[in-house]
C-alpha cells in the first residue's frame, strides 16, 4: 500500500473509530535477530538467534535459524517451524504452522 494510502486510511479509521485500526507493520531485517534474543507471549517463551545463525529456544531446543524476505524458519531439536514475521514499531509479530499443522500466532519484544 502506498505512503499516501496509509495516512488517508489511518485517518479516516481514526475518524470514524476513534482510533487508528491498520497496523503500521514493517519488514523484520537480519539485523533486528541476528545476536539478538526475543521474548515471545505464549508462555514464557525466549528465542535467541545466534550471530552465527544457531539458535537456541527453551521450547523449540537448540538448532539453526534463517529469514528470508519475511519467512522465518527455526529448526530445532524439537522440530522445524516456519513462520512469517514482520515488527509494529518495538513489536515483533509471528504467524503461522508448527509441527502438527497447530496454527501459532505471538507477539514478542527484546528480552531485558
Amino acid at each position: 500500500m502506498p505512503g499516501a494510502s496509509k495516512v488517508i486510511l489511518i485517518a479516516v479509521s481514526a475518524l470514524v473509530f476513534g482510533r487508528p485500526i491498520v497496523a503500521l507493520a514493517s519488514p523484520v531485517t537480519d539485523a533486528d535477530l541476528r545476536g539478538k534474543t526475543i521474548c515471545w507471549s505464549n508462555g514464557g517463551i525466549r528465542n535467541t538467534y545466534g550471530k552465527d545463525g544457531s539458535f537456541d529456544s527453551n521450547l523449540i531446543g537448540h538448532g539453526t535459524w534463517r529469514l528470508v524476505a519475511d519467512r522465518l524458519t527455526e529448526d530445532g531439536d524439537h522440530g522445524v517451524y516456519a513462520f512469517t514475521i514482520s515488527k509494529e514499531g518495538r513489536t515483533f509479530h509471528m504467524y503461522g504452522r508448527a509441527p502438527g499443522n497447530t496454527l501459532v500466532e505471538v507477539w514478542g519484544h527484546y528480552c531485558n
